[in-house]
């Protein structure tokens, strides 16, 4: 809320802090040092910090990157939740499997150029992950998930990206 704080906080300041540290799970957790959180309770914090801005849309970078499986399916819960919500969110993420999950439209870039823009079930397939990032993989369903199993040799490395955004 730090745009809209004067020299103190005011009851409404924390009374958005409260409900978005509540929004992403992490109510009872606001004397603890940002330092002490584990790496999951800090990405949670940093979303509750965009939650209180109270934006229409939400841009995020790599919001799961360094954290546990488990983790990363929380945040991109939240994130899904909120635009559920109404909000927007676009979200750059190299994990094609969460992008596949928990995003409702996935571009891919190559080359800083987006090649493919789609729904996940028309975008992510053999053919435009060889193009984009250079390896074979498997595209199969289970229970309703796309899913990416890599299985092939990369042909060297690839500075592309998949950005998901709901």
């Amino acid at each position: 809320r730090t745009p809209y704080i004067g020299i103190k906080p005011s009851q409404k300041d924390l009374k958005i802090a409260r409900k978005a540290l509540s929004m992403v799970g992490m109510e009872g957790f606001e004397n603890r040092r940002f330092s002490e959180l584990s790496g999951g309770e800090k990405q949670k914090v940093m979303l509750a910090r965009i939650f209180s801005q109270q934006a229409k849309i939400l841009l995020l970078d790599e919001p799961t990157s360094h954290l546990d499986i488990k983790s990363q399916v929380e945040v991109m819960g939240i994130v899904k939740r909120t635009v559920s919500d109404g909000k927007a969110a676009i979200v750059a993420i190299h994990d094609i499997n969460l992008a596949a999950s928990f995003c409702n439209r996935v571009l891919m870039v190559k080359d800083g150029r987006i090649v493919y823009a789609g729904k996940p079930e028309e975008v992510i397939n053999p053919e435009s992950i060889m193009d984009v990032f250079g390896i074979e993989v498997e595209v199969v369903q289970h229970k309703n998930r796309i899913l990416v199993v890599p299985f092939g040799k990369a042909e060297g490395s690839s500075e592309n990206e998949v950005l998901g955004y709901r």
